[in-house]
């Protein structure tokens, strides 16, 4: 039998494909040539996210992301870690150094003990999906690169609230205090076993801000490249999943996110946001 060798181009598009199938879409839309960066650079958005889910121990988490952060920096000076997604990313015509802060931001978020405000989640969407989405659009000028954010922040929000539904039970760490204060005033027993009702009200907080992104980002009208423009449409996805929550009343048990599918791939072929 014949072993199949992939390289390491073919084990970043498949990792991207099967855990981010969104921007997946996205990046299929770009040029070939822009491809391996897009990809590389969802890639380790991936890998950053999995530091802090694919643990429960901060000590390890950040350990984790102390070997990215060095491995980065490393590699912005010429020294490549032998690792697939490194050898991409210094293969790639990124920047690397500006990277950092998408490390950073994870370990801000790992070495945080107080919970979330809405100030502070809002905050929070901008310096990862907002900042990361800045990236992938290599926007020049400050509108494309205000409207990358608001989008990227929109899909963040989304993500994040998608969380807050699905894993209901666990997912208080999650919720702004503001929402739990809120809820508590209101005599709403959530420790006792209904959680429901405080999920469903940060879900809607966090969508109303979202919506309100995507609402600016559609407004501001900026001169753009082709690729630029079909990383934009990231507002269609977000605007998308964002209509399946709502229409589903935020109960999780009424939530398909496949829903769709099609009409959201021809808009995605047609339509611009």
């Amino acid at each position: 039998m014949t072993d199949i060798i992939l390289d390491t181009a073919d084990i970043i598009r498949d990792l991207v494909k099967k855990n981010d199938p969104d921007r997946y879409k996205l990046i299929l839309l770009c040029s070939f040539q822009e491809q391996a960066r897009l990809l590389a650079l969802t890639a380790l958005n991936y890998e950053l996210a999995q530091c802090l889910t694919a643990t429960n121990e901060p000590l390890l988490a950040q350990i984790k992301l102390q070997w990215w952060y060095e491995a980065l920096e490393e590699a912005a000076k010429g020294a490549i870690r032998k690792h697939p997604l490194i050898e991409e990313i210094a293969k790639a015509d990124i920047e690397i150094s500006t990277l950092l802060e998408l490390v950073t931001a994870r370990q801000e978020e790992n070495e945080s003990e107080s919970p979330p405000t809405l100030a502070s989640t809002f905050a929070y969407a901008e310096k990862t999906a907002g900042q990361l989405h800045v990236f992938m659009t290599r926007s020049k000028n400050a509108e494309a690169i205000e409207k990358a954010s608001l989008i990227g922040s929109a899909w963040g929000l989304i993500s994040l609230v998608r969380g807050i539904l699905y894993h209901a039970s666990a997912s208080e760490g999650l919720i702004p205090t503001e929402i739990l204060a809120q809820q508590k005033s209101q005599g709403e027993k959530h420790f006792q076993g209904d959680f429901a009702i405080i999920t469903s009200t940060a879900a809607e907080s966090l969508l109303s801000e979202a919506t309100a992104r995507l609402s600016k980002a559609k407004s501001l009208k900026c001169k753009m490249s082709k690729n630029e423009k079909k990383l934009m449409k990231l507002g269609l996805i977000a605007s998308h999943y964002k209509a399946i929550i709502q229409d589903a009343g935020y109960n999780p048990n009424k939530i398909n996110m496949e829903k769709g599918q099609l009409a959201l791939m021809l808009k995605l072929a047609f339509k611009s946001f």
